[in-house]
């Protein structure tokens, strides 16, 4: 059990503090490893995307394919699968009720909006290709075609 000892270690640093009251709170706890997941995820992401050999194509599908996953996860998490989040799962135990899985699906809702609102995709499709999408209506939207 990788979460218990770095609980123990974190309560003793942290006990003489309003802090280590939270870690009495199972919710609290359960919301910390399924962050700590959340976070793994998009670190391995960042690193994926990252490098000399990058171009912008290939960082794209990376992106468009860790958004399609989302509602994949939401979809288990609805089931009460939380495979996806290893530290959540040791967290949770067996067989126990997950208070926090309508806040997971609610947290992972605005993740797509915000991978939507701040990669917008649809500006990068001519590059797949140049002669499925008109130029000038999507590139620049703002450009009076005569």
């Amino acid at each position: 059990m990788l979460i218990a000892p770095t609980r123990r270690r974190t309560y003793e640093c942290w006990r003489d503090s309003d802090i280590a009251d939270h870690f009495e709170n199972r919710e609290f706890i359960l919301s910390l490893a399924y962050l700590a997941d959340v976070f793994k995820h998009l670190n391995e992401l960042n690193i994926s995307i990252q490098g000399t050999g990058m171009n912008m194509i290939t960082a794209r599908e990376k992106l468009s394919s860790f958004t399609q996953k989302l509602p994949i996860w939401i979809k288990r998490i609805e089931k009460g699968n939380v495979a996806n989040f290893p530290s959540l799962d040791e967290a949770a135990g067996a067989d126990e009720e997950l208070p926090i899985l309508t806040e997971m699906k609610d947290h992972l809702q605005e993740l797509i909006k915000s991978f939507q609102d701040i990669f917008t995709m649809e500006r990068f499709l001519w590059n797949r290709d140049g002669y499925g999408i008109h130029f000038f209506s999507t590139l620049i939207p703002w450009m009076i075609v005569i």
